[in-house]
């Protein structure tokens, strides 16, 4: 399902430049005495550097001025094509528009996510700068941005839209959840409609804001990048049996949501390996944290549970 806030890998390419591989002092730096500037945060020019991804080395060029990295461009990489897109077109640009490496990994991408923060990270120490300090640079929380939105709406409501596809209702007229689709529509839980516009017109919305909405959508489900909300995962439930990503069959359902918290809590701050993180913003060696006993928010405990405790199991065994 696609949630709606409304208001009324890739091939390898061919590196060309030197490498530095992160941890070592092997360094390759492309620039001239004219772009050295005193007294900067960074020695400018172009360097080189490198790190380990899921299927290999990830090479990568970083740009500095004397205050600011300027781009970053992966060269060279053997990573799964579709799993790797996401943070190949993402981390580079969360790091430059925050000037920060406090940037989430991907879902589903962590090993490549990482490769990219820490060659970028070994090509900001190569400039003069210090990665470990734009590690604890806050990053703006865009994250959060379709929550907040449905939370600014009047009565905090938004609608979750799916079509034929993806709606979880049998031929029958049974979902998945075991309800009858024509109750549901009959208690006002869910409204359905052959068109998108139709659709919006029945929950009281724009029809053509609805639809720009949806055809955004569609298009984040296909280049797997959401430059509005962030979003980092689809799921596969927007894959249709022919092969076009997105929500765009009839008939189409939606029905009204508000946001609420399933479960608070706090605890240990963890790293994507479930290593903790101590005081200094540093992994502490040997400890490992999973499931409630770590801060943060989550939909399902015990699914986080095992997931957590896996990571960990598997990070212990340096796999």
């Amino acid at each position: 399902m696609m949630s709606v806030s409304l208001a009324a890998c890739g091939p390898k390419e061919e590196s060309t430049g030197g490498t530095a591989t992160a941890g070592t002092d092997t360094t390759t730096a492309k620039e001239s005495e004219e772009d050295v500037t005193a007294g900067g945060t960074y020695t400018a020019g172009t360097y080189t550097a490198t790190a380990k991804g899921n299927n290999g080395d990830v090479t990568l060029e970083v740009t500095f001025d004397s205050d600011a990295i300027k781009s970053i461009e992966i060269k060279e990489h053997g990573e799964t094509p579709g799993i790797s897109d996401a943070p190949i077109a993402k981390i580079p640009e969360s790091i430059i528009a925050n000037q920060s490496l406090n940037i989430d990994a991907i879902t589903g991408a962590t090993n490549t996510s990482n490769a990219i923060l820490n060659a970028v990270a070994d090509a900001v120490n190569q400039a003069g700068g210090d990665a470990e300090a734009l590690k604890k640079v806050e990053v703006a929380a865009n994250e959060a941005a379709g929550e907040n939105a449905a939370l600014a709406q009047t009565d905090g409501i938004f609608y979750m839209v799916c079509d034929k596809n993806n709606a979880g209702v049998g031929e029958d007229g049974i979902t998945y959840g075991g309800q009858n689709i024509q109750d549901l529509i009959d208690a006002g839980l869910v409204v359905k409609a052959d068109t998108l516009e139709e659709l919006a017109e029945l929950i009281d919305v724009d029809p053509a804001t609805f639809v720009e909405t949806i055809e955004k959508f569609n298009e984040a489900v296909k280049t797997g990048v959401d430059p509005e909300f962030n979003r980092a995962s689809f799921g596969g439930d927007f894959i249709n049996p022919d092969g076009n990503p997105g929500i765009f069959e009839p008939p189409f359902y939606t029905g009204p949501r508000t946001p609420s918290a399933h479960i608070t809590k706090g605890g240990l701050k963890v790293n994507t390996s479930a290593e903790v993180i101590g005081t200094d913003g540093n992994a502490i060696p040997g400890l490992y944290a999973a499931g409630e006993v770590t801060g943060g928010r989550t939909v399902a405990g015990l699914l986080e549970a095992m997931t957590s405790g896996r990571t960990a199991g598997k990070t212990i065994m340096g796999k």
